[in-house]
C-alpha cells in the first residue's frame, strides 16, 4: 500500500511520512516547490530530540505538483495526506479537484480553523471528497540537507467522522469533538508558545529553548494557565484534573531542552496570531468572559508591537497606527477599558517609537 503525501515540508516529510513509513506504508511525496523536489534525495533521516534511534525514510517517489507521475498517483490514490499550511490549502484543493477521484480520502493535517471548508473554497463542487482534519502536535525542525529533527511523537489526532473512519492507520487516534480539541490546543500549546516567543524576543532571546527557561517567562506561563483553568473548564466541560494534565503536557514539551528551536520560527506572522479567534485574543476574551485576570495576555499583546523579527509585520506597524491594528486586527474597540490598558502598556514598554 502507498499513500500520497502532499507537502514535503518539515511536518509532511518529518512527521507524517515517518508515521506512515513506521506503519509499513510506502510514501509518495509531492510539493509545489519545484526546486525542493528537483533535488529531493532517494532517502533521508528523521532524527529525534530524544535518544530514540533515527528513522530512515525512503519515498516510493518524490516530485512536484506538475509532475505527470504525481498526477498518475493522484488519479489512483485511495488516501491522501495534506500538510501545506492553511494559507495554501485552498489552492491545493483547487488543483486536486481535477486530479483525484471522488471516493478518495483526504486527511488535512493543519492546525487552523475548519481546514475542510478552506480546502474546498476554490472548488467548483463537482466532486465530493471524504475529507477530515487532523491536528499536528509534533514539533519538527530542519536538520542537515533534507534530514529532519523531530519530537518523539507517534500519534495523529483526527476527526472522528465518516470521512476519516475505517482507514486502518494504527497511529491515528479519532476524536469525537475535534473542534473542541483544536480550541483547547490553541489556548494551551499555542498560547504558551506565543508567551515564550514574544516575551522571549522582548527580553532579547534568540533561542526558544533558552527563553523557555527564563523565570519571568515561566511565571507568566503559570499565571496564564491558572487564569485559564476555570474559564476553559466551564466553557467546554473539561474537569479541572483533566485540564491540569493537558497543561502539564504542554509545559513538559516547552520545558524539554532537547527540543531545540528558535524564536523567529515560533513568532512568525504576528498579524495572524493577533486575530480575534487566535491564540492571544481568543483566550483573553474567554478569561474576560468569566471575570478573570487577563494581564499576562495584555502584556504579550503589547510586546507584539515591538517584535521586529517578521518583515511583513514590521511593514504593517510602519503603515498603520496602534489604534488601526488593535481595532482592525484584534477587534478591540477604543471604548473598551482593555483598549486603554493595552495602549498604555505599549507606551510604557516603548514598543512604538
Amino acid at each position: 500500500m502507498s499513500v500520497l503525501m502532499i507537502g514535503a515540508g518539515k511536518t509532511g516529510r518529518g512527521y507524517l511520512a515517518r508515521l506512515l513509513t513506521e506503519s509499513g506504508i510506502s510514501v509518495v511525496l509531492a510539493d509545489s516547490d519545484k526546486e525542493l523536489m528537483r533535488t529531493f534525495p532517494e532517502r533521508y533521516d528523521v532524527s529525534f530530540f530524544s535518544d530514540r534511534e533515527k528513522a530512515v525514510i525512503i519515498p516510493e517517489y518524490a516530485g512536484d505538483m506538475d509532475d505527470p507521475v504525481i498526477h498518475k498517483y493522484c488519479r489512483s490514490a485511495g488516501c491522501i495526506f495534506v500538510s501545506v499550511g492553511m494559507e495554501n490549502l485552498a489552492d491545493v484543493g483547487e488543483k486536486l479537484e481535477v486530479l483525484i477521484p471522488d471516493w478518495c480520502h483526504v486527511i488535512l493535517c493543519e492546525n487552523g480553523n475548519d481546514a475542510c471548508s478552506v480546502f474546498m473554497e476554490k472548488m467548483k463542487g463537482g466532486k465530493r471528497f471524504r475529507t477530515a482534519q487532523a491536528a499536528v502536535f509534533c514539533t519538527t525542525i530542519e536538520g542537515e540537507g533534507y534530514n529532519i529533527l523531530s519530537e518523539d511523537y507517534s500519534v495523529l489526532f483526527c476527526q472522528n467522522s465518516e470521512s476519516a473512519g475505517g482507514l486502518g492507520f494504527g497511529f491515528i487516534e479519532y476524536v469525537d469533538d475535534f473542534e473542541v480539541l483544536m480550541k483547547r490546543k490553541l489556548y494551551t500549546y499555542n498560547t504558551l508558545s506565543a508567551i515564550i516567543s514574544y516575551a522571549g524576543a522582548f527580553y532579547g532571546y534568540k533561542e526558544f529553548t533558552e527563553a523557555a527557561k527564563d523565570k519571568n517567562i515561566i511565571n507568566m506561563e503559570d499565571q496564564y494557565l491558572r487564569e485559564l483553568r476555570v474559564p476553559i473548564c466551564l466553557e467546554y466541560g473539561f474537569t479541572p484534573a483533566d485540564q491540569d494534565d493537558f497543561c502539564r503536557g504542554a509545559k513538559r514539551k516547552f520545558g524539554d531542552e532537547r527540543i531545540r528551536d528558535n524564536i523567529k520560527r515560533n513568532a512568525r506572522d504576528p498579524k495572524r496570531k493577533l486575530a480575534k479567534d487566535e491564540r492571544i485574543i481568543g483566550p483573553l476574551r474567554l478569561i474576560q468572559k468569566y471575570g478573570g485576570d487577563t494581564s499576562v495576555l495584555e502584556k504579550i499583546l503589547a510586546m507584539c508591537f515591538g517584535y521586529q523579527g517578521d518583515s511583513e509585520w514590521v511593514a504593517l506597524l510602519g503603515k498603520y497606527s496602534t489604534k488601526e491594528i488593535l481595532c482592525g486586527v484584534c477587534m478591540i474597540r477604543p471604548e473598551e477599558s482593555l483598549y486603554t490598558r493595552i495602549v498604555n502598556l505599549i507606551e510604557e514598554m516603548n514598543m512604538r517609537q
